[in-house]
């Protein structure tokens, strides 16, 4: 690993049909697995359940409206699914690790090192905690030559993704209605191939009047695109998949 290497938590966000909802778009809401687990670990400290044997009436009379206050928000098939979720993630860390190491490895450490131990997927690993997670022989640092090698790849994935130039909506739509996209979301390559997971997309861009501004247009019309006014973009995805990158033809939009 070099120095600007990082590893991730992989603690997933869970969504299905039983999820909130946002109040204001309806659309549902994913639950984070480590904010459910940061909230048990919540209650547990908050009301001593760690050194309990059992819930006490006391306890239980202080705990349930915060159980009520969760379910009543969080349907509990939602909160179930989490759960299920945290376990599928900790089997499937587990028998990869245990491919790569064999036994003679403490990988239920590692395991939870990699899905609980950090509290935040937004936690970079990066290579001296890795080393401590993975050990020596299998993290290793770069020396400074192949680190260069490394950097100088990074930049050209960093020009290839356009990752240091902001992306305008307005910019890219002008006056245009409508319009396709080709997005590039990640990329892998070995020396002989690569792959581009690549999302297509078409773009609508309409008129947003400000309260009390009113357009009068035909029936069945959109509204012109009238400079100085707001605009709101719609998107729909018309295809997303892996694709073999042949030509190659770049990652740009």
């Amino acid at each position: 690993m070099s120095p600007l290497a990082e590893l991730s938590p992989i603690d997933p966000t869970t969504g299905n049909l039983f999820n909130p909802k946002d109040d204001d778009s309806k659309k549902q809401l994913g639950i984070s697995v480590e904010d459910l687990t940061a909230y048990q670990e919540f209650l547990r400290k908050v009301f001593g359940l760690d050194n309990a044997a059992a819930i006490s009436e006391a306890q239980h009379a202080l705990l349930q409206p915060h159980l009520l206050a969760l379910t009543s928000r969080v349907h509990p098939l939602a909160l179930g699914n989490v759960h299920r979720t945290l376990m599928q993630i900790k089997a499937l860390a587990l028998m990869l690790l245990k491919k790569h190491y064999g036994d003679g490895h403490d990988l239920e450490n590692m395991t939870t090192s990699l899905t609980t131990s950090f509290y935040s997927h937004m936690h970079m690993i990066g290579r001296v905690e890795a080393q401590g997670i993975f050990g020596d022989d299998h993290v290793q640092f770069a020396d400074v030559a192949l680190a260069g090698k490394m950097d100088q790849l990074l930049r050209r994935y960093e020009d290839d993704f356009a990752l240091r130039q902001p992306f305008f909506m307005n910019r890219f739509m002008e006056n245009d209605v409508e319009k396709e996209a080709r997005l590039i979301g990640g990329c892998i390559e070995s020396r002989t191939w690569g792959y581009l997971h690549e999302t297509k997309a078409r773009i609508r861009q309409y008129v947003a009047p400000p309260q009390g501004v009113q357009i009068q247009v035909p029936p069945g019309q959109v509204p012109p695109l009238i400079p100085g006014l707001p605009r709101r973009f719609e998107w729909d995805v018309l295809s997303e998949f892996w694709v073999r990158n042949k030509m190659p033809i770049g990652v740009t939009v």
